[in-house]
């Protein structure tokens, strides 16, 4: 019987499982029909909100329509930043093009419809990133006890973090669990102070009890470069290809390069055939801090998995492959390697060959997960 693996919040269902709550997870809007008729015969406790939507909802949802006015004094205007009306208006085709909002209407009518049934003292657990569907799970179940867990880190240029005066008037979680004291205070400056409270970092509770892996190797005994291929189709093949670009030059028969795919890349984003004409490279489906143990150098453009790897003490080499980055690297880039596709080869000849591992210290970051904290708040 396979066990259902939470990235976000780990084995926290099991921790209230046995102090006695009966924990139910709450899937995604879209399931593949196959999908379904698998975790129901698996699981139980998987609340389908699919199954809540009626024909009526879906009508509705089909005729609604949304205009956005965009106010040029609500932008950043300054000669640096004129490309943040660019990305405003960009944002605003995807929207209409793909259109995500149908999506998000119908997910609101499926958890409100199931609001009206729930009974009980209720809690909601979600992770938070006030994405729109958290928008809509705190309108949609403006009456339960809803708790959000801010559970990785804050990019620097994410704005999603942030509440503008236009989204006053939606409901905001009851309370804002952090990973750690740096979030907590970037958070208070957007939230009441009174619904900010510190948690831990459950996501990263490995990396408490790692062996400072700086005092253990060095760059000559680790044999094998990680390649983190984010979800980002485009930007997983340009980086793919600034990596063939390397082996063709240099080789690197000397290292193991173990590849390693963002679960929600399409396969077809993997340049499979062209890394199969290089014995030494190879795909690997090991969990990332399995995969940092023996890592003489991380290449990623993924902002996560740079920042664990800087904490666990491993050479990093993060690639931008575009003009406007809204990364970590603006405050970590003095421990990454930072590499555009214009100096690729030689970034990444300089990361490899450097005897300094990044040595950071995680508390400044994130703290100890207490799991008590969730408790309190149930």
């Amino acid at each position: 019987m396979p066990e259902f693996n939470d990235s976000y919040l780990r084995d926290l269902g099991k921790f209230l499982t046995d102090r006695g709550y009966r924990v139910v997870r709450l899937g995604p809007l879209s399931f593949r029909l196959r999908y379904i008729f698998r975790l129901k015969k698996w699981f139980t406790n998987i609340v389908y909100p699919l199954s809540y939507l009626t024909f009526a909802d879906l009508i509705r949802s089909i005729f609604t329509k949304f205009s956005v006015t965009i106010n040029d004094n609500d932008l950043v205007n300054t000669k640096d930043l004129k490309i943040l009306n660019i990305l405003a208006n960009n944002e605003m085709v995807k929207e209409n093009r793909l259109k995500t909002y149908l999506d998000y209407l119908l997910l609101f009518y499926s958890y409100r419809n199931l609001s009206s049934i729930v009974k009980g003292n209720v809690s909601i657990i979600y992770p938070f990133e006030n994405q729109p569907w958290e928008k809509m799970l705190n309108l949609a179940f403006v009456k339960l006890n809803r708790i959000a867990y801010q559970h990785s880190t804050i990019p620097f240029n994410w704005l999603d973090y942030r509440v503008s005066r236009y989204e006053e008037e939606i409901p905001v979680p009851r309370v804002i669990l952090t990973s750690g004291k740096k979030w907590s205070v970037f958070l208070r400056d957007y939230y009441k102070e009174s619904i900010i409270e510190e948690a831990g970092a459950i996501r990263f509770s490995y990396l408490f009890n790692m062996v400072k892996r700086q005092e253990k190797i060095t760059n000559h005994q680790a044999k094998c470069i990680v390649v983190a291929l984010p979800m980002s189709p485009s930007i997983s093949i340009s980086l793919q290809r600034q990596l063939l670009k390397c082996l063709d030059k240099i080789g690197l028969t000397d290292y193991i390069i173990k590849i390693k795919t963002h679960p929600y890349l399409p396969k077809s984003a993997y340049l499979k055939d062209a890394f199969s004409q290089h014995k030494n490279c190879r795909s690997d489906k090991a969990s990332i801090n399995e995969l940092f143990k023996d890592c003489a150098l991380m290449i990623t453009s993924g902002s996560t998995v740079a920042f664990e790897s800087i904490l666990s003490g491993v050479k990093t080499l993060y690639f931008i492959p575009e003009e406007v980055s809204l990364g970590l690297e603006h405050f970590i880039k003095e421990y990454i390697f930072i590499a555009y596709e214009e100096n690729f080869l030689e970034k990444f000849e300089e990361a490899l060959k450097s005897p300094q591992y990044p040595k950071v210290n995680i508390e400044e970051y994130f703290s100890q997960p207490d799991y008590n904290v969730f408790l309190r708040h149930l």
